[in-house]
């Protein structure tokens, strides 16, 4: 650092630069985990996420495990209990939930997982290890981790260290059917060429830059996409080369072909402004397609 118009300021610059790199260190600290786990009438599926929370493969960097109940009346909050996981009840909604377990959390990096999927093993490692900057201050990623790539498959360099945030690339769906397998490859050409993770691929995020965007933001659908169009704003995704599964049960229940249409079709609602409220009554309406559901909402004008 050179002070032109005062040389003699430039004595102890040394130490004011070991001072802000040790607080940076400080503030990017990266050495726990918690996994966050929104929750409402999933004794059938929780298990089965929670288990993969407590991989054995990572023991020694075992992360904190929360499970946020939206006031089950089924079993979930004894079965997650019984697993050893720390339950908190909050407000039935999945954004307030995953705030609500961010609040409470111990951990540096925040990881948001979905009652319905399973983490891959030593996922603690993968995800700390990327997260985390190396002895020079300069991220040290595990062969597993990758960074986003142009649509000419060139490697973008990296963003400044460490990275803040990041998520699965890959995505097994827990079921069979060539249809499903379609959805697998397009979620990861999706990821890959875009940089647009979904919050079923397991989104993690450093707690200052959790903070920074304000967390999740109060809304019934989309806060996961809508999360990430934040955090994208202040920085581009570390994504991991391994595979969460998730359950197919909304491609089964009415097909993968329905199913992705209307994913497709509250994405581009949502970009042209129509309010997530609305959005979530066409996406969870029973009895009717999404574009029925629609034209009723318009005809009720």
């Amino acid at each position: 650092m050179l002070v032109f118009p005062f040389l003699g300021r430039s004595k102890g610059t040394g130490n004011e630069a070991t001072k802000k790199q040790e607080k940076a260190k400080e503030e990017c600290s990266c050495e726990t985990l918690s996994v966050i786990v929104p929750a409402f009438n999933e004794e059938a599926n929780i298990s089965g996420a929670l288990k993969s929370a407590r991989s054995p493969k990572d023991a020694e960097r075992a992360a904190e495990i929360i499970v946020v109940d939206g006031g089950s009346t089924d079993k979930t909050r004894e079965i997650a209990k019984s697993m050893g996981a720390r339950v908190i009840e909050a407000p039935k909604g999945r954004s307030a939930q995953m705030n609500a377990g961010a609040q409470v959390a111990k951990g540096d990096v925040l990881l948001f997982l979905h009652s319905d999927c399973v983490l891959p093993p030593g996922y603690q490692s993968l995800i700390l290890d990327a997260m985390c900057p190396s002895d020079t201050g300069s991220p040290s990623p595990p062969p597993e981790a990758t960074l986003p790539q142009t649509k000419a498959g060139m490697a973008r360099s990296r963003p400044p260290s460490p990275p803040g945030w990041g998520a699965f690339t890959k995505i097994a769906l827990d079921g069979p059917g060539a249809g499903l397998r379609m959805v697998e490859k397009g979620v990861e050409m999706r990821t890959r060429w875009k940089h647009l993770p979904y919050g079923d691929q397991g989104i993690f995020v450093h707690r200052r830059l959790f903070e920074e965007v304000g967390g999740y933001r109060d809304m019934p659908l989309m806060e996961d996409y809508q999360l990430v169009r934040d955090l994208k704003k202040l920085s581009q995704p570390t994504l991991i080369d391994a595979t969460i599964t998730a359950s197919a049960r909304r491609w089964e229940k009415k097909g993968v072909l329905q199913t992705t249409l209307t994913n497709q079709f509250i994405i581009m609602a949502y970009k042209l402004g129509v309010p997530p409220s609305r959005l979530a009554v066409w996406y969870r309406g029973e009895g009717g397609y999404f574009w029925q559901l629609w034209k009723e909402d318009k005809g009720s004008k």
